[in-house]
């Protein structure tokens, strides 16, 4: 009952009406990303962004949200935010796409979605010292520059959030991250260091392609299990409550 959702709608203003809406941490999380993404994409305020999302105005707005599983402890994250109860249940079931994270490098320039996902997922927030930033809204940077070193891999990049990647692109600091994922930063004035480290759930997840290759046939079967019992009891219910509906049979979740 503590984590139910709430609104209130305060009207005693005759100028403006205040609404108060109460979500738990992992639902706020997805709210969030979708308003922010609408007020980017249309150059305006989160209220604004938020009055066109109830009216249906916001056109072709696209989010993505980055769910992590343990596959040995069932423990699951929402970007850096530990599912508790029910609510990795009911994030299983919005899955659309699963990848079993590796390290990777390629030779564009910026990084892929995958990568992104791990990235993030490895940090949890911006690496930059005092910055709790989450790192799933923060670039993608190349520790190096890429004009140094022109390829794009996942073991020589870090989370910054937009502030703190344009300190470092400024050369106002400095980064050297060591094989752990330790991250030394160096202040360029006065040469001071500070060492951060990662605290995202793949912090210390064993990344390496075999483990994770093992891995990836049993992770699609155990969620397109979830997923076919979830559509089940869909189907029973509206056969049992006598509603004439049709039921969309879902195609297989895809790598």
């Amino acid at each position: 009952p503590d984590l139910s959702p709430d609104f209130t709608i305060d009207t005693t203003d005759t100028d403006y009406t205040v609404f108060q809406i109460t979500l738990p941490t992992d639902e706020a999380i997805g709210a969030t990303r979708i308003i922010d993404a609408i007020a980017t994409a249309h150059n305006t305020s989160r209220a604004t962004a938020f009055t066109e999302l109830l009216h249906g105005t916001t056109g072709e707005v696209k989010v993505t949200l980055n769910c992590y599983r343990n596959l040995d402890t069932g423990d699951m994250h929402l970007e850096n935010h530990k599912l508790t109860g029910i609510a990795p249940d009911t994030w299983m079931r919005r899955v659309t796409d699963l990848t079993v994270p590796s390290h990777s490098t390629h030779h564009g320039r910026l990084a892929t979605e995958a990568q992104k996902a791990l990235i993030a997922g490895i940090d949890g927030t911006c690496r930059a010292p005092g910055c709790d930033n989450p790192a799933a809204t923060a670039d993608a940077d190349h520790i190096h520059r890429y004009d140094n070193n022109p390829h794009t891999g996942t073991r020589e990049m870090q989370s910054l959030c937009r502030r703190c990647h344009i300190l470092k692109t400024l050369g106002l600091t400095d980064y050297t991250r060591l094989t752990d994922g330790t991250t030394i930063v160096s202040s360029i004035d006065d040469n001071h260091t500070v060492t951060t480290v990662p605290t995202g759930p793949l912090a210390h997840a064993n990344l390496t392609f075999d483990r994770c290759l093992a891995h990836k046939t049993r992770t699609r079967k155990e969620h397109q299990k979830l997923r076919d019992t979830w559509n089940y009891i869909t189907r029973c219910a509206f056969q049992n409550v006598g509603a004439s509906a049709i039921i969309v049979e879902e195609a297989p979740i895809p790598f």
